[in-house]
């Protein structure tokens, strides 16, 4: 790997974290809802979205990234599939990222 699709990986990570960092407070403030209440389910993937535009990235390998990322955290695991993200959740948010964009711009 050359270093500059080493640097372009790291960054993609880095904002991969901070969105699940944001996720992951989110969870743990829904531990204090009611049962019905503390559903958690992951659908806006903007700051994602705008990285893997950033950094060229395919909508398949940012899906595979993100959701290998909320594996680990265990947000989605075996019987925890619901917030699994594929790479239409991704595609449809970066048209959105992209509307906003263009929108702002004129």
């Amino acid at each position: 790997m050359d270093l500059n699709n080493e640097c372009k990986l790291k960054e993609l990570c880095a904002s991969i974290l901070t969105y699940l960092h944001h996720q992951l407070s989110l969870k743990a403030e829904s531990k204090t809802l009611t049962a019905s209440q503390s559903h958690l389910t992951v659908t806006k993937f903007s700051a994602v979205a705008k990285t893997l535009d950033r950094f060229g990235f395919s909508d398949r390998a940012g899906a595979a990234i993100v959701s290998a990322a909320l594996q680990d955290v265990g947000i989605i695991s075996e019987s925890k599939v619901l917030n699994v993200v594929d790479r239409n959740k991704i595609q449809r948010e970066r048209t959105k990222a992209r509307t906003t964009l263009s929108s702002q711009s004129l």
